[in-house]
């Protein structure tokens, strides 16, 4: 009985022991892990920023921006009073400004300067990317590298569409280029390196993470496609440069959103692919030479895709597709769901204008379609776009019908059918500014067809927040979104 006692006593004592000697263990290899990571974490950035630092330069710019004020003019005036005014005015400007008689204006122009960033994205030739913005109605150009040398530049293009521009510098005292990344696999979460010359301050970095991708609705530039992330971006942080920890450039920063004037952790880049297709275009062209689609569309949200029997799908739907376009050609049909260009995702219409905005006529683009709950992919030609037309028609708004309008028989694909045409619309109108078009055959109202003005009115007097007529417009099928 004793040697059992005994036995059980040394057991526990041994777990005992065991137990503290393994907590201690655990404690000491915990510490030093963390201690392993912090270090790897930091080398990671230090090797990060010291790959990508001499890639990203400091601009300064003089410029002179052209007001003309309609407000000072050189009239003659039975008012003495109201012409001593004027003078007095004039000679006020004139003493700050350059100012010039054009047409009986005063035309004014003011000196001003400006600090930003750019980023080396070809060594050999000098060549610099940096924000329209940055360059506009600038007269001179001074760019500072990281090894403190200054060159004079000059602009090689510029693209406000997409808020880029391209510099260059002749000589060249070994400058290091930066790599683009194709941003295929980046995620929000991901950390992010902003490196720029924010209030003059040169070669200052920060880092945070990407907040969101593909951002849109900013009503910036006509390209809305960006990149989000929280580093701190300040003033004359515009051109600069947005890593990932490979060192790799995933944007060029370009906008701030800040009601107060400084940072808030709200910066916004341009991704490095569209940074990569429009400077290639810039420095062989001097400009953008943009393509077309012919399309028509809005988000599709969940009322417009129950109205037409699909299930609510993020994307871009087609409300209409021109005629002898590579669009109409290849089968895209109004009622279509567009949800990718060459495999990015398009979650709304504007995604779409942007991917459209940078594609290069004459390429072909790979369209992931949703129709009829089915996906398929359709290869479009970009066009040329030599009319100056829209790169895709504009954006649809929505409408509640008010037009002159009476029954109607047609045919379509061989059958008898009965709707409501547009006999009139008066220029001016909802109807007129919203997309309707006279001799228009109204189908169908949120999948419910239409007959005759009777059956129209009884869908009109639905309380429904979105409208979606089904039209048939010069033998084609096209909607228009209402609300």
């Amino acid at each position: 009985m004793k040697t059992i006692r005994f036995f059980y006593d040394f057991l526990l004592k041994a777990l005992f022991f065991l137990y503290f000697f393994c907590f201690f263990c655990v404690s000491l290899l915990s510490n030093s892990f963390a201690q392993t990571s912090s270090k790897v974490i930091q080398d990671s950035f230090s090797s990060v920023i010291q790959k990508a630092i001499p890639s990203v330069v400091s601009i300064y710019v003089d410029g002179m921006i052209t007001v003309d004020n309609q407000k000072i003019k050189n009239q003659d005036s039975t008012s003495e009073n109201k012409k001593n005014k004027n003078t007095k005015r004039i000679t006020f400007l004139k003493k700050y400004f350059f100012c010039k008689k054009n047409n009986n204006n005063y035309e004014i122009r003011k000196k001003f300067k400006a600090l930003a960033s750019g980023v080396i994205i070809d060594s050999n030739n000098g060549y610099i990317v940096t924000n329209n913005h940055v360059v506009d109605n600038a007269t001179c150009i001074i760019v500072r590298t990281y090894d403190n040398y200054y060159y004079l530049a000059s602009v090689i293009g510029t693209d406000p569409c997409t808020d880029l521009a391209v510099i260059k510098v002749e000589e060249i005292n070994k400058l290091k280029e930066i790599k683009l990344s194709d941003c295929k696999e980046l995620k929000v979460g991901d950390s992010t390196i902003a490196i720029g010359n924010p209030y003059g301050l040169p070669d200052t970095v920060t880092t945070g993470i990407i907040s969101n991708i593909g951002r849109s609705g900013l009503n910036l530039s006509k390209y809305e496609n960006f990149i989000q992330t929280d580093a701190a971006i300040n003033n004359g942080n515009s051109g600069g440069a947005l890593v990932d920890l490979k060192g790799e450039l995933i944007g060029v920063n370009s906008a701030i959103f800040s009601p107060a004037g400084g940072n808030v952790g709200i910066g916004f880049a341009i991704p490095a692919y569209v940074v990569k297709i429009i400077s290639q275009q810039l420095i062989s062209y001097g400009s953008v030479h943009r393509g077309y689609l012919g399309i028509c569309g809005v988000d599709s949200e969940q009322n417009i895709a129950e109205s037409v029997g699909m299930s609510k799908i993020d994307g871009a739907f087609i409300t209409k597709v021109d005629d002898n376009t590579s669009a109409k050609k290849e089968g895209l049909r109004a009622g279509d769901v567009i949800v990718s260009f060459n495999n990015r995702p398009i979650t709304n219409f504007p995604e779409l204008v942007s991917e459209t905005l940078v594609a290069e006529r004459g390429s072909k683009v790979r369209l992931g379609v949703i129709r009829n709950n089915s996906m398929f992919f359709i290869n479009i030609t970009v066009e040329e776009n030599e009319k100056g037309k829209n790169i895709i028609s504009e954006y649809v708004d929505r409408f509640f019908l008010g037009s002159k309008l009476c029954n109607f028989s047609y045919k379509m694909d061989g059958v008898d059918n009965k709707g409501v045409k547009i006999n009139s619309i008066k220029k001016g109108s909802h109807a007129d500014i919203k997309g309707f078009k006279k001799n228009d055959i109204i189908i169908s109202v949120n999948k419910h067809f239409v007959i005759d003005l009777e059956d129209l009115k009884k869908n009109l007097d639905k309380k429904c927040t979105l409208l979606v007529f089904k039209v048939l417009r010069n033998n084609q099928i096209v909607y228009v979104i209402c609300s």
